[in-house]
């Protein structure tokens, strides 16, 4: 079992290595959005801002507005932030709850097949 201090750890070095991918930078230079992670097990939200395809804030506390929301058991979470489960998978078997336009959940896959490749 994931526990929150693990996750908020995956989190932050998902953060890290996106803001550090110049590939990303180039591809997501107009996308910005209010992106929240939930979890269950142990009950946690994460709040992402995404300007101009930059993390420049990740806050751990509950949002009441967003762009675009995740939710997922924190193993299911953990896993997909650390590059060992395919979300659109995940997505596809229910797993993964994805509350977002078509277009940014093509967005969030091409974000996670450019850092895990």
């Amino acid at each position: 079992m994931v526990t929150a201090e693990t996750l908020i750890s995956t989190l932050n070095t998902f953060v890290e290595k996106v803001n550090a991918n110049l590939t990303l930078k180039k591809i997501l230079k107009g996308w910005s959005k209010l992106v929240v992670i939930k979890t269950k097990d142990p009950d946690t939200e994460a709040t992402l801002k995404v300007e101009k395809g930059t993390v420049i804030d990740m806050k751990f506390e509950d949002t009441p507005t967003a762009d675009i929301i995740l939710s997922a058991n924190a193993d299911v979470i953990n896993d997909i932030f650390t590059g060992k489960a395919n979300p659109s998978r995940l997505y596809l078997d229910g797993t993964l709850k994805v509350f977002a336009s078509q277009k940014d959940q093509m967005v969030l896959d091409a974000i996670v097949d450019i850092v895990w490749k």
